[in-house]
C-alpha cells in the first residue's frame, strides 16, 4: 500500500476515539495519509498541486448526519473520480436503518474499517470493490466482492459457541464452506485443550462487557484463540474483552472474508511461534 496516497478529513469536533485505530492501521500497512480538519481545506488540497490526487477521500464520521449530500457533491466536483468512503463511529450504529446515508459514498463501521479497509484499498490496483463504478450500491459493492482463499487446503477445527442451536449451524455452515472443521459446543463446556484450534464465540454486548464471563470463557477455551463475534460492541468493551485474553473481536454484520482473513492471521501466528 506504500503507493496508495489518502485524505482523510477528521473535524475536530466529530472525531471519535474509535476511528483512531483506523488511522494507525493505515499507516502501519505504509499508506500515504495526508489529513484535512474540514471539507474547505480538503477541497483545497484536492484542487491544488500540493501532493498526489489521493485513491480514496476517508471521511471520519462520529455521528449521523455529519455529512451530506452537499458535501459529498462539493468533493465529486473537486475530484470528479475520487472514491469516497465514509467511516461511521458507535454513534452511527443503524444509521441505514434510521436515517439516509448521502448518496455517491460508501459507509463502512469503525470495526470492520480496521481489518477490511487496508485490504480493500491494497485491491484498488487488481479492481477489487473501491475500484467499482461510483453509482453501484452497497448491495452492487457486496455481490460483486469475491472471497479470495488461500491455496492451500485448510482444515483447521473450530470450536462454535452460539446462544441458540440455528446461531449455531449457520456458523458450522460458513466454516465448512471456509474449509475448516467445526464442532458446535454446547453451554459452557470446555472447548478442550489442544483439540480445537480457534474458539468462535456468538456472543451480545453484555457478555463482551462482563469481564468475569469473559476470562472464565478464555480459560474455558485453554490454549486455543478466542474470536468474539457481537452486535453492535462498543469501544471500551472491545478494549476490555482484549485485555482480558480474547484474541479479537468482529462486529455484525460480517464478511465470510474478514472472518477467514482474521482466523488465517491467527493460525499463521501460532505456526510462527
Amino acid at each position: 500500500m506504500s503507493s496508495l496516497h489518502i485524505l482523510l478529513v477528521e473535524p475536530p469536533q466529530a472525531v471519535a476515539a474509535e476511528l483512531t485505530e483506523v488511522a494507525a492501521a493505515l499507516a502501519r500497512r505504509g499508506a500515504s495519509l495526508h489529513r484535512a480538519t474540514c471539507l474547505s481545506d480538503a477541497i483545497a488540497y484536492l484542487t491544488s498541486d500540493e501532493g498526489p490526487t489521493p485513491a480514496v477521500v476517508l471521511l471520519s464520521e462520529a455521528r449521523p448526519g455529519l455529512w451530506t449530500e452537499r458535501d459529498v457533491h462539493a468533493l465529486r466536483t473537486a475530484v470528479p473520480l475520487v472514491r469516497v468512503l465514509r467511516v461511521s463511529g458507535s454513534w452511527c450504529d443503524g444509521q441505514a436503518r434510521s436515517s439516509r446515508p448521502p448518496a455517491g459514498s460508501t459507509g463502512i463501521t469503525w470495526h470492520q474499517a480496521a481489518n477490511r479497509l487496508p485490504r480493500e484499498l491494497e485491491a484498488i490496483s487488481r479492481g477489487g470493490v473501491l475500484a467499482a463504478p461510483l453509482t453501484a450500491t452497497s448491495e452492487d459493492l457486496w455481490l460483486a466482492s469475491r472471497r479470495q482463499t488461500a491455496g492451500r487446503g485448510k482444515r483447521e477445527r473450530i470450536a462454535i459457541h452460539a446462544p441458540r442451536a440455528a446461531q449455531a449451524q449457520a456458523w458450522a455452515a460458513l466454516c465448512r464452506g471456509l474449509v475448516y472443521r467445526p464442532e458446535i459446543v454446547s453451554g459452557r463446556a470446555k472447548s478442550g485443550e489442544g483439540l480445537v484450534d480457534a474458539v468462535l464465540w456468538d456472543c451480545d454486548p453484555r457478555d463482551l462487557a462482563d469481564a468475569p464471563r469473559v476470562r472464565e470463557f478464555v480459560e474455558c477455551a485453554g490454549s486455543a484463540p478466542v474470536v468474539a463475534v457481537c452486535g453492535f460492541p462498543r469501544p471500551d468493551d472491545v478494549d476490555s474483552a482484549l485485555r482480558d485474553g480474547i484474541a479479537a473481536v468482529l462486529g455484525k454484520p460480517l464478511l465470510a472474508a474478514d472472518l477467514e482473513w482474521l482466523f488465517s492471521r491467527l493460525f499463521e501466528a501460532r505456526g510462527a511461534e
